[in-house]
Parts: C-alpha cells; structure tokens; sequence
C-alpha cells in the first residue's frame, strides 16, 4: 500500500485520515482523498454533529470478495474503512457516515443504517455526487418484515437484508418529510446529547439524560419531540412486531392523559418521576403518578378558591412539594394541611362578632384576637401552618367566648357594686352623731328627782 496522510476539519474536529491505495492504483488514492476532504466536512454540516469517530480514520482499498461481495465495509471501533476498488464515490459517502451514526446515537441495527443512508444521501448533493436512491422492488417488497425484527450481520447477505437496507431509508426519509429536516436534524442533536425526549417543560437548568442510546421506542419519543409530529403510524407500518402494537396504544393514552395533567399544571413542572416513567415507556407508573399529581392539582384550586376569598396569601410550600421527588403523595400531603389551615383561619373569621353587643363588647375589652388572626394570616403566607391553626384558634376562642366572659364580667362588676352600695350604708349608720360632748343628760326621774 501507498499511505497518504490528511488532515480533515469535521465540524470543528480535526480528523487524522490515512488513504491505503495500492501502490499501483494511485488513482484510487488521489480520488478518494479528495472525496473525504469533501465528504466529512459535508456529513458534519449535514447532521449537525462534529466529528465523533476514533481517529486516525484509515480507508484501505480492497476488493469486493474479500468484503462479502459487498462495495464496502466499515469497521467503526478499529476507525478502519475498507473500499472495494470499484466502490463509487456515494458508497463511500455513505460509509463514511457510519462515523456518526454507529450505534453511539440509535441501538436498533435498523436506524443506524437508515440514518446513515439519509445523511450520505443529503452530503452527497450538498458536494455535487449524484446519487440514485435504493428502491424498494416487487422482490424486495415481498420480503418485507417488521424492521425491529432485522437481524445481526450474518456470514451471507440474504433478502431480507436488502429488504431492510432499503427500508430503514424511506422509512427516516418519510420521518424527514414528517418531522421536517429541522426537526430530524434536532432528533439527531438530541440523541448525540443523551438528552431524554421528556424534559421540563418551562426550561431551567435541569435537563433529563439518557443512560444510553435509545432503542425503538426512545427513538420514536426523541422524533416526535423534536419534529412535534406524530409518528406513530410510521412505527406501526415499518417498524414493530404485531405484539408491540399494544405498547404504542398505551403510550398514546399515557401521553393524553400526560398532556391534560400538564396543561391543568400550568406553570408548574411535573415531577421528575413522572417524566423518567414516560420515557423508560414504564406507563402503569406513569399513570399512577399522574393520577397524584392531579389529585395534587385539585388540591391547589379549592386552595387558590378558598384562599382568594379568604384574602390569604398560598405559600410556595405546595408548589415545591409537587415539583420535588418525594412523589405526589407528599404534595397530596402538604395541599390537606394547607387546606385544614385554611378551614382553621376561616372558622376563626366566622366566629368573630359583626355588630358586638354590651356582652361582647364586655367580654373582648382588653383582648386581641383581630392581632391573633392577623398573625395566623401571616403564618399561612410563610408556610408556617402550625403556627397558623395555633393563632386561628386563640382567635376563635377569643371570640367565642366573648359573650360568656361579658356576661361573668357585668355579673361580677353588679355584685362589686352592689357590695360597694352595701358598705358604704352600712358605714353610714355606724358614723350617726350622737349627743354633745361635755353635756351629761340624766333621766327624767332622776331630774325630777332631783
């Protein structure tokens, strides 16, 4: 072999090529270096991804018997390249593609190879190849399989692996016309991010992953969220078994019942739990789960109602609560102690006297239970609901017992008063005057007498 070293720029990356010719077809050489001086910058501008292969990237020219019969083979984690010498320039353009699509951003056998296909297809018109689509023939047709059901690589190449090849392409082109070249470009950045299809829906700095690369059903997540349309059908047509058909129906209740339980939310993100169950396709879970949150969403409008009239302030304790990981429960929980505040604060303002009468005008002198509400208001607001039912009943108390307290309090104040009036007659009879001081009177027998 005649070795010729290259330096590519891919997206940002600079990409260590070596070109293996036979030493006497340099032609084959010149010809496909310049190729993949076009090619890898073209790829990487067409999916949006710089360069993610091992380097150096080594394409050695070959023959097609020594490949299976094939025009080409690439061997993505040795980065070797093997090109039959006869290969046409869009062959190459397509195995070079495997560089991105490997099994690194889709594990079904299936997408790699029709994602491959798609992407060669638009590098290729973007450096000037012409290039003629696969065809799915009356032969290939009648081979036609669900595309989960596509095998490994065998030792002979067979019908259905024709069937497939092909297949995989119209299937992502006809996602690509779905979902719009945008959409399926973002699909790909998605995928090459590990970034779940389920992700908070108001933004932030949170941002689900993915363990690893998706299989069937993350793919069909990570399209149709990207692209916004459905594609499902698209699923059911090429790619599941008739078993699988039922996990689609039920992902698509999941997803309604999803989509309602969000929309009632608001500006409020459903919790974690519930985005990791839709997206490990976990939709028993799902629906429990969503099932909380609404009853949580429940709470907090007769919440937001009662309190609107009320005139209290909600914490933001609720919120948290059904946003965190402690599950819907926990926000089950905190919107029932809130809501027993509330019916607290609420029976403390009833309680309190319109128009008080002399009773409880009596019974409330010197007592503060306008402050106890108000601190109860307060209490609320910081999420503070012990402290909040505590001063709530202080105030009910208070009140309530303004009448009996005003009652005892006049009862007591007449006796006092009678016992003054009763004193001070009694003190009055004791100081009557009695005779002159210095004078003696005798009795009128004694006078006469004497």
């Amino acid at each position: 072999y005649a070795e010729r070293s290259l330096t590519v720029d891919a997206g940002g990356v600079p990409v260590a090529v070596n070109v293996r010719a036979w030493q006497d077809d340099p032609a084959w050489g010149e010809r496909v270096g310049a190729l993949v001086e076009r090619a890898l910058p073209a790829l990487a501008g067409i999916t949006g991804i710089p360069y993610r292969g091992p380097q150096p990237l080594v394409l050695t020219e070959s023959v097609a018997g020594s490949l299976d019969g094939l025009a080409a083979r690439f061997d993505v984690a040795g980065a070797r390249l093997e090109v039959a010498y006869s290969a046409s320039d869009a062959v190459v353009v397509r195995e070079l593609a495997h560089a991105w699509f490997n099994g690194e951003l889709a594990a079904e056998r299936w997408a790699v190879e029709g994602f491959a296909g798609l992407a060669a297809e638009w590098a290729a018109a973007a450096i000037g190849l012409e290039v003629i689509p696969g065809e799915l023939s009356d032969e290939l047709v009648a081979a036609r399989y669900p595309l989960n059901d596509w095998a490994p690589p065998g030792p002979q190449r067979t019908i259905q692996d024709d069937y497939a090849e092909v297949a995989a392409v119209e299937l992502v082109r006809q996602l690509a016309r779905r979902e719009g070249e945008v959409g399926l470009r973002a699909a790909w950045a998605a995928l090459a991010e590990r970034r779940s299809a389920y992700q908070p829906r108001h933004g932030g700095a949170t941002v689900d992953g993915l363990s690893g690369p998706p299989d069937w059903r993350g793919l069909l997540d990570a399209i149709e969220a990207a692209g916004g349309a459905p594609a499902d059908d698209l699923w059911r047509e090429w790619v599941g078994r008739p078993d699988q058909a039922s996990a689609l129906a039920t992902r698509a209740t999941a997803r309604a019942e999803l989509d309602r339980v969000a929309t009632v939310a608001g500006e409020w993100e459903l919790p974690a739990s519930v985005r990791a169950a839709m997206a490990a396709w976990r939709f028993d879970e799902a629906g429990g789960l969503l099932s909380g949150a609404s009853a949580a969403l429940d709470r907090r409008a007769e919440l937001e109602r009662r309190a609107s009239a009320a005139g209290l302030t909600l914490p933001a304790a609720l919120e948290r609560s059904f946003e965190g990981d402690r599950g819907p429960g926990a926000a089950i929980a905190e919107g029932d102690a809130e809501l027993g505040a509330v019916a607290a604060i609420e029976a403390a303002a009833s309680a309190r006297p319109i128009d008080p009468g002399p009773l409880e005008a009596t019974g409330l002198a010197g007592a503060a239970p306008e402050l106890d509400l108000a601190a109860a208001r307060t209490a609320f607001a910081l999420g503070d609901l012990a402290a909040a039912v505590e001063h709530a009943a202080a105030a009910q108390e208070t009140w309530a017992a303004a009448p009996g307290v005003g009652r005892t309090r006049l009862t007591v104040a007449g006796l006092v008063l009678a016992a003054v009036g009763l004193l001070a007659l009694l003190v009055g009879r004791r100081r009557r005057p009695g005779p002159p001081r210095g004078k003696r009177r005798w009795p009128m027998a004694h006078r006469v007498a004497r």
